[in-house]
């Protein structure tokens, strides 16, 4: 289960964990809920966005991202290239937005295999300042 809110996107991932990205602009103050436990400079957050996204990672993940049971947004759990990651669905029409976090340090080597996978698709880098409308 996920939901959106205020910037805020939170998903449930079993019966006692939740992960909470800030997908919003500017800086956030860190929880201050002794339960929670800030993994910001433990984690790389992907995304990848446009038409053909869900072919793209069809050639990096067994796991079936466009369930036609399922509502935007959701959670999946699993391997990327056999690495454990989490999945967030955020849009399934266009333009679909797949967001990945794994552990910061498959970063580089995750982002060089997004593109490589997305070559003949169209890929390219973004970045927030390229999906904010920034040169």
């Amino acid at each position: 289960q996920c939901a959106t809110a205020g910037g805020w996107l939170v998903s449930r991932m079993n019966r006692t964990q939740a992960a909470l990205w800030h997908l919003g602009v500017g800086k956030v103050e860190a929880l201050a809920d002794p339960f929670a436990t800030k993994l910001t400079d433990a984690l790389c957050l992907l995304a990848v966005t446009g038409r053909d996204s869900f072919a793209v990672m069809e050639k990096l993940t067994p796991l079936d991202l466009a369930a036609p049971d399922r509502d935007a947004p959701y959670l999946i759990q699993g391997p990327v290239l056999q690495i454990p990651a989490q999945i967030v669905v955020l849009r399934k029409s266009d333009p679909v937005t797949i967001l990945m976090a794994f552990a910061r340090g498959y970063g580089q080597a995750m982002a060089e295999a997004l593109l490589d996978g997305g070559k003949e698709l169209g890929l390219r880098p973004g970045g927030e300042r390229r999906v904010n409308g920034e040169q």
